[in-house]
């Protein structure tokens, strides 16, 4: 059986981040200068890995550090809006504490009690459509790739989300406990239908993962 490697990455830096305002929803911010910044850091570390396909959540954020991911390769991209970030719904645009704390619990609810009914915010999207939108997103990827390697650029609550859940060695609540930074990595192996976990966010994963490292 053919071994597909995907890489995942959360985009670069926005002005969101850096005001921790939540911004789930389409077009969504640009890249601050250090954004743009850590994706060039980023495809400099990449130039050992070969790839052969970028695919990307169609938020500007994803396009902007996908492109300048691609700047000296001149692969295909593709935007796959099932790969957007995971939408907040009435929540979006809040940077006060308080709609943290519920994220908090929300998050809770997903990934230790397994409630995966919960929505994100009212209005918002549960993590059971995430995942699903997500799963689907990555087995057309690998169907249509067999034996490459692939390179996907998404957001920290889909990817903290959905990569968990599809890896059999590391935790549901792995993501939740190990947060992706920016421009951070996630790689991971799809072989005889199951995807592995290699290592996350430069963190060797050698064997069954529990959540904190």
């Amino acid at each position: 059986m053919l071994k597909t490697k995907l890489y995942f990455t959360r985009h670069g830096e926005t002005e969101d981040n850096v005001i921790h305002r939540l911004s789930t929803s389409a077009p969504g911010p640009k890249l601050t200068e250090l954004g743009r910044t850590q994706a060039k850091e980023l495809s400099d570390n990449l130039t050992v890995y070969e790839l052969d396909q970028i695919y990307s959540s169609p938020l500007v954020r994803a396009i902007e550090t996908a492109t300048i991911l691609n700047e000296q390769r001149g692969l295909p991209v593709t935007s796959d809006e099932r790969l957007s970030e995971l939408s907040v719904g009435q929540l979006e645009g809040r940077n006060d504490p308080q709609v943290f704390e519920e994220l908090d619990t929300v998050w809770h609810k997903w990934t230790v009690e397994k409630e995966l009914s919960v929505l994100a915010g009212p209005e918002g999207e549960s993590a059971r459509e995430v995942i699903s939108r997500g799963e689907k997103a990555v087995q057309e990827i690998v169907n249509k790739h067999p034996g490459k390697s692939i390179l996907v650029v998404a957001h920290s609550g889909i990817l903290q989300l959905l990569v968990p859940h599809m890896c059999k060695n590391i935790e549901n609540d792995y993501g939740a406990k190990n947060w992706l930074r920016n421009c951070q990595l996630v790689e991971t192996v799809y072989e005889s239908g199951e995807l592995t976990c290699t290592k996350w966010a430069g963190i060797e994963i050698t064997e069954m993962a529990a959540a904190l490292v």
